[in-house]
């Protein structure tokens, strides 16, 4: 017993001393780009990273679009006017996203070469955030 406390008061010890290094060398976070939308009012909701297609997938609720971006580029590639967009999921195998659409009681299946949308899915209620699990090829949505 005495064994495994003087080994857990060793880890916390060391995890404090790392966890306070790192404290001491963070540097604060500076933006890489900024990209302004015409005519946007309002805020995003959920933010992806589809790192396949080196691209950033905006959710602009108040907007009712889900905004494509190019970040090799760091430039606007499209906004797909939707309706309410909350969040979006990525399939790479299947080349699809998958967008949650609030208001509208939906999912809307967005091909990723067109950047059109292709398909509906009707819910039981509002969505809000959205996932893909490759594994079993399903999407999960929250309301």
């Amino acid at each position: 017993m005495k064994i495994s406390k003087m080994t857990m008061t060793a880890c916390l010890t060391l995890s404090a001393i790392a966890a306070a290094a790192g404290a001491e060398e963070a540097s604060p976070l500076t933006p890489a780009a900024t990209i302004e939308i015409a005519n946007s009012t309002g805020k995003f909701d959920f933010l992806r990273i589809d790192g396949k297609r080196h691209r950033l997938l905006a959710a602009h609720e108040n907007d009712g679009t889900a905004d494509y971006f190019d970040l090799n580029t760091n430039s606007l590639i499209t906004r797909l006017k939707l309706g309410g967009a909350v969040d979006t999921a990525i399939d790479p195998d299947s080349k699809r996203y998958y967008v949650s659409v609030q208001e509208d009681k939906r999912v809307a299946v967005v091909d990723a070469g067109t950047l059109k949308e292709v398909a509906s899915i009707k819910t039981p209620g509002p969505t809000d955030a959205i996932l893909y699990v490759p594994k079993r090829h399903m999407i999960y949505v929250t309301s």
